[in-house]
């Protein structure tokens, strides 16, 4: 499969575009854990995919960015 890099880039950004709202989605949930009366280990989870995440998008960015 060959794929040219503005195709690359385009199909990068769509990723990238996906992923950014979710973030924000999953630390308004922590947020919200947090604040409840039950801190339970599930809200470590999340703070633990929030990070996993946070890690991909930057990658991607980052990615895009030497790519253009």
């Amino acid at each position: 499969m060959n794929i040219e890099k503005d195709e690359l880039v385009d199909i990068l950004q769509e990723q990238f575009d996906l992923i950014e709202p979710l973030i924000g989605k999953m630390k308004d949930i922590s947020k919200a854990v947090f604040l409840s009366d039950d801190v339970s280990e599930e809200s470590y989870e999340i703070d633990s995919v929030i990070d996993d995440l946070t890690e991909v998008f930057e990658s991607l960015d980052a990615l895009i960015c030497d790519l253009e």
